[in-house]
Formats: C-alpha cells, structure tokens, sequence
C-alpha cells in the first residue's frame, strides 16, 4: 500500500508524489491530521513538479489544518 512505504515521506509537510506503471496511474498524497491523508488520483502519467496539482494540494491542507488562521494570531504579525 502506497501509505504504508510512504509513511517517512508523508510525514514531513510536503506532497508525496507516486506513479504506479502497472495502472498507469499517478497518486499525489499529503497528510493533513494524524489520521487524514488527502489523496489526488490521475487516470495518465503527470509530472511530479505540476504546478496546479502541487499548488491545490499544498493550499487545500494549509486551510484545513488552519495555518493561515492561526499564523496572522500569532503576537507582532500584521
């Protein structure tokens, strides 16, 4: 399972990005909570460095988890 071997990469705060060559299928993974994985699934091949997919995927978990809320509460931020 995917999830599984990726387990080291998908903790950190960026994406997973993996193409399975069996299913021709490309798998974009990034975790949002301890229990939330937020999974993009691509019927062809796409490039690792997608400006579009990284970029909904990147800004879709920095609202769910609130990182932009609770940075612009942090004291001396304007």
């Amino acid at each position: 399972m995917i999830i599984n071997n990726r387990a080291a990469d998908l903790n950190a705060e960026s994406y997973v990005c993996f193409y399975d060559t069996h299913v021709e299928t490309t798998y974009f993974l990034i975790k949002l909570d301890q229990r939330v994985t937020l999974i993009a699934i691509y019927g062809s091949h796409k490039s690792e460095r997608d400006t579009y997919i990284v970029g909904f995927m990147q800004d879709f978990a920095q609202q769910v988890r609130g990182n932009r809320i609770f940075s612009t509460l942090k004291p001396g931020n304007k």
